[in-house]
């Protein structure tokens, strides 16, 4: 477990490590979401499939993301999933209730 602080606020959050092509990265599990987000360094020019998704965020703003495919492999999920592309997230990745996720709010080992 890596405990961290993110760059808004002096709130700490539990991020574990992760794989995503072949590249470890910081995860977040976020039950107040229904999608897969993912920082923008991490993708290939594969992973996008020229699609866009708008959310809605916490404070009711509406954001368009580029949608993209990857494998990723975390304690949460693992396995193919849509992922929108995230310029600065408070983690590498963050997995929201999707199909299959872990509802595991810390994972105090991991081996991928």
């Amino acid at each position: 477990m890596i405990t961290g602080t993110n760059h808004l606020s002096d709130i700490s959050l539990i991020l574990v490590n992760g794989f995503v092509n072949g590249t470890n990265f910081t995860v977040l599990r976020d039950t107040g979401s229904f999608c897969v987000g993912i920082r923008s360094p991490l993708l290939t020019p594969p992973d996008y499939l020229n699609q866009q998704a708008t959310c809605v965020l916490f404070d009711g703003s509406e954001h368009t993301f580029l949608m993209t495919r990857v494998f990723i492999n975390t304690p949460y999920f693992t396995g193919n999933v849509n992922a929108l592309e995230v310029s600065l997230p408070i983690a590498d990745s963050i997995i929201g209730n999707i199909p299959g996720a872990s509802d595991l709010t810390y994972a105090p080992s991991f081996t991928p």
